[in-house]
């Protein structure tokens, strides 16, 4: 029985490395500049580019991808190096979804299995290339199968505070979090110690970087703007996405697809709203049960308070309060280990499979070319839900030499523009 179970997941890796490897180049919107950051890395450790470029001179959250594409860049090419990478990304996250979905629920694994992918690890920030963020989701994701006598340890806490802190500050904090909370609810401090390097490190980098540049976009906006900016946001957990090509062409089928893609990922919302609130009303509002409720449940609970709070821009990253969603549905589900939602939910997986063929058959619209990457007149075609796969391409032809390095898009990372420093 659980071998044949297994042989559902095999469509969803070949889909997937499929949607990574066909086209010309990884399809992730922002994942390129992170391949060009590594190329530029590796260039700087052989001595060259110094008069172009910097690497930063204190300790950076965002920065595990470009470091492993940097290491990798000494043996293959970047465009090599970039397959590797998403493959492996893609091989980790099906593999940690089925032992989360084996672990919460034996009797739904597969409906569990497929709303993991959807809603967590192939994801609207996993199209839109934020790579370091979803390999922090994969270590969120293997701290969560070690058994809470195990997170305790030193030696754990160690290696995961250092390794979340090193992938996105929002994993990080997502992790902290679960330790603050344990340590408070069972008054044991000492094997939590060790995370004070970490927070050594993030004090040491909010002393030392930049001043943010990017300004809020909703600071004038009313309460009503906001919350339909944070209900979109919830949307965003949906199978559906719109991959928007630089030359614009749109048929009527795609245009039906769009809007039907939508509506799926609204109603994925609505499931979605109520499994969370359904959760937390079983285990917070009851006070019979308050004393039994897990930590990661009371995580949940923060998290989603955080991604209510947080602002449109926050330290030079759009949307902040996205990156506290992702960790609280992961959370939520593996709290909750039967759920009628879930099933219902997990129909929607056959979107997710239809965009990324869709990514596939569409490889041939796919360019390189710096004169028409993002600036297509797709881009303005449709909105809602939108990524752009090729926004990124042409630092693959800088790589290879066939057009002029520029300068560094994100100064987000270990690395910065010379001539702005």
């Amino acid at each position: 029985m659980r071998s044949t179970k297994v042989l559902v997941a095999l469509p969803a890796l070949f889909v997937l490395l499929l949607a990574v490897n066909a086209p010309p180049y990884v399809p992730l919107q922002d994942y390129n500049e992170w391949v060009y950051q590594g190329f530029v890395a590796e260039q700087l450790l052989r001595g060259h580019l110094t008069s172009q470029f910097v690497f930063a001179t204190f300790p950076v959250p965002n920065s595990a991808a470009q470091a492993l594409l940097c290491l990798l860049n000494f043996v293959v090419s970047p465009l090599l190096a970039a397959r590797v990478v998403a493959s492996l990304y893609v091989i980790a996250a099906i593999t940690l979804a089925w032992r989360i979905a084996e672990k919460t629920s034996p009797a739904q694994q597969i409906g569990y299995f497929f709303v993991l992918l959807v809603c967590v690890y192939f994801n609207t920030p996993f199209w839109n290339g934020y790579i370091n963020y979803q390999i922090g989701i994969l270590l969120l994701s293997a701290w969560l199968l070690l058994d809470p006598k195990t997170r305790a340890k030193p030696l754990w806490v160690l290696v995961f505070t250092l390794g979340a802190f090193f992938t996105h500050a929002a994993i990080w904090a997502a992790i902290l979090l679960t330790m603050t909370i344990d340590a408070l609810r069972r008054r044991v401090f000492t094997p939590y110690l060790p995370a004070l390097v970490s927070l050594g490190l993030f004090a040491w980098y909010v002393a030392r970087k930049p001043a943010s540049t990017v300004p809020e976009p909703l600071q004038q906006a009313g309460l009503l703007h906001a919350a339909g900016y944070k209900l979109y946001t919830v949307a965003k957990l949906g199978p559906y996405h719109d991959f928007l090509y630089a030359d614009g062409a749109s048929s009527p089928i795609e245009a039906v697809g769009h809007y039907a893609g939508c509506a799926v990922n609204f109603a994925v919302a609505a499931g979605l709203l109520c499994l969370l609130c359904l959760a937390l009303w079983r285990a917070l509002a009851r006070p019979g049960v308050r004393a039994q409720v897990a930590d990661v449940t009371l995580a949940v609970a923060v998290l989603l308070a955080l991604f209510v709070a947080m602002p449109a821009v926050m330290a030079d990253v759009v949307n902040p309060g996205e990156r506290m969603l992702y960790p609280a549905v992961l959370f939520a589900l593996v709290s909750w280990s039967e759920s009628r939602i879930v099933k219902w939910l997990a129909y929607s997986a056959p979107v997710l499979a239809l965009c990324a063929l869709g990514l596939v058959a569409n490889g041939a619209r796919l360019t390189s070319d710096a004169a028409l990457a993002g600036a297509g007149p797709g881009a303005s075609q449709h909105e809602l839900f939108a990524s752009r796969p090729d926004e990124f391409a042409s630092v693959l032809l800088m790589s290879e030499g066939r057009l002029p390095l520029r300068a560094i898009g994100f100064e987000t990372s270990f690395l910065f523009n010379r001539t702005q420093r």
